[in-house]
């Protein structure tokens, strides 16, 4: 799984101790990946859809998955867009995001 290292990442100037919580927490967001890839193929409607992948931009980039973050970043504009095949390209990617960090998904 590819994440920054304590030097140039999100924990950068934490101190030895911070810095391992930090890593707890972004381990228990690791673990919460499954979840919320159902949560985002699961989602009633576009509302949502885009709901989920926009919280999932966020945390991911604030855990330092800068391709994650963009492969959700993608899907949500693609989503907001209404481009069905586009958006389904980006799922793909996301899928693939998902998969390089470690997370196998349904």
């Amino acid at each position: 799984m590819a994440s920054e290292t304590p030097e140039d990442g999100p924990a950068a100037g934490m101190s030895p101790q911070m810095q391992q919580g930090f890593e707890r927490l972004r381990l228990i967001f690791v673990a919460g990946l499954a979840g919320r890839w159902q949560d985002i193929s699961a989602a009633p409607d576009a509302v949502a859809r885009r709901a989920a992948l926009h919280a999932l931009v966020g945390a991911a980039g604030s855990y330092g998955m800068q391709p994650l973050c963009d492969a959700a970043r993608a899907a949500e504009d693609s989503c907001q867009l209404d481009d069905t095949m586009a958006h389904a390209a980006d799922l793909q990617a996301l899928r693939q995001a998902l998969a390089d960090a470690g997370v196998t998904v349904p």
